[in-house]
């Protein structure tokens, strides 16, 4: 785990995010990320600046995941 710290050490926060999230067009301020949890599943990450997340999980469409994702953070 140091190893990584060390790694990110010279990275701004918003370039760390970036490295985890890497969807960045889809909301002002706002990164996401899509992973297939297991078959069929998806489910959408997305975090901001200060610290907000949210996440959505949907059976067969990663597009799907993200658009319900970005829309709960527009809630936000």
């Amino acid at each position: 785990m140091a190893a990584v710290a060390w790694l990110f050490h010279d990275m701004s926060l918003e370039e760390q995010i970036l490295d985890e999230y890497p969807i960045d067009d889809r909301l002002d301020g706002w990164h996401f990320r899509v992973e297939e949890t297991c078959s069929g599943y998806w489910e959408a990450f997305g975090i901001n600046l200060n610290g907000q997340t949210v996440s959505r999980t949907v059976m067969g469409d990663p597009d799907l995941a993200l658009e319900a994702c970005v829309n709960d953070a527009l809630e936000n």
